[in-house]
């Protein structure tokens, strides 16, 4: 019995999406949506929207930043988590215009 509730649990802890980590390196930021609090990115020959929250930290080098910093063409680098199909930013660090 033991081993039964235990894979059933196994099971159904697997099955929770989990939130994915990953990093965006030189990215060029294309777009910027003030309102909806989004900024779209070219990297790796693709194009990625990226959500912020009211976590999400901006800076440019190693002083702080906010995202009204964020201009087009900036060089960025962008540490995020993704749920589903959503990326969302978690720290975006500024490095060149």
């Amino acid at each position: 019995m033991r081993k039964i509730l235990l894979a059933v649990f196994l099971a159904a802890v697997c099955a929770v999406p989990h939130a994915v980590a990953a990093s965006a390196s030189k990215a060029t930021v294309t777009a910027i949506d003030e309102v909806g609090k989004t900024f779209r990115c070219h990297w790796q020959a693709r194009d990625w929207t990226f959500q912020t929250t009211n976590a999400t930290t901006f800076s440019i080098g190693p002083n702080p930043a906010a995202f009204g910093d964020l201009k087009v063409g900036h060089i960025v680098n962008v540490f995020f988590h993704r749920n589903g199909r959503q990326r969302t930013a978690d720290r975006v660090v500024i490095t060149a215009k």
